[in-house]
């Protein structure tokens, strides 16, 4: 073998060893450099051994299908269920007056201070008062058709009216009752996951919540 191809030969393993060095760094920058959280907070309210569906206290994923809608607990594409979180305030309303409800203006203060609610997000509402929020129907009606939330819920049992309630199920919309700790999630910036319990057929069941804190 001649010194001319012993040149090539080590020309060629040195530039491929190059390349692989590059694309193993590449790599790994990308993953160093990746989605990062500093947090997980936990948005379910514990609950007893045994989960009663009628409680007021646990935390519940209705489904579409339980007001009209298509989708089952089981049948919710995962894509929906792992979703931006929005938490609107509502601390300011007197609950249960005819004033109290979250309306356009509100929603339009929270994209004032935190930018625009992101497509396909899940929204909760949160306030200290007794009463829990309820959306209005300007406002939830902007925020399906707008923003194409995935899902609405607070700290009680009802979110919107019942008329609204089909709205949001034609709309395969799925709402959370009984959220727990929204005093500790930033208002944006967070990712949401809900993962119900698979039951066959349920329009309604049990469900871990948590959100992601970056």
């Amino acid at each position: 073998m001649n010194l001319r191809l012993l040149k090539i030969q080590g020309f060629v393993v040195a530039a491929t060893l190059s390349i692989a060095i590059l694309l193993f760094a590449a790599q790994n920058h990308r993953i160093g450099t990746g989605p990062q959280f500093r947090a997980v907070v936990d948005l379910t309210a514990s609950t007893t051994l045994r989960v009663d569906l009628s409680s007021s206290r646990n935390t519940i994923l209705i489904a579409p299908a339980k007001i009209g809608g298509v989708w089952t607990v089981d049948t919710l594409p995962a894509t929906r269920l792992v979703a931006p979180l929005a938490v609107i305030e509502a601390q300011h309303k007197s609950f249960p007056d005819s004033e109290s409800l979250v309306t356009m203006n509100d929603v339009a203060d929270y994209e004032r201070d935190h930018g625009a609610v992101p497509q396909g997000a899940l929204v909760l509402l949160t306030s200290k008062k007794e009463r829990t929020p309820q959306f209005s129907e300007d406002a939830l009606h902007f925020l399906v058709e707008a923003r194409n939330i995935v899902g609405i819920g607070n700290a009680g049992t009802e979110v919107a009216s019942s008329t609204e309630d089909r709205y949001l199920a034609n709309k395969g919309i799925y709402e959370l009752e009984n959220v727990a700790n929204l005093s500790l999630v930033p208002r944006s910036g967070v990712i949401a996951i809900a993962a119900p319990e698979k039951i066959n057929g349920a329009s309604e069941g049990p469900v871990r919540l948590m959100a992601l804190v970056r």
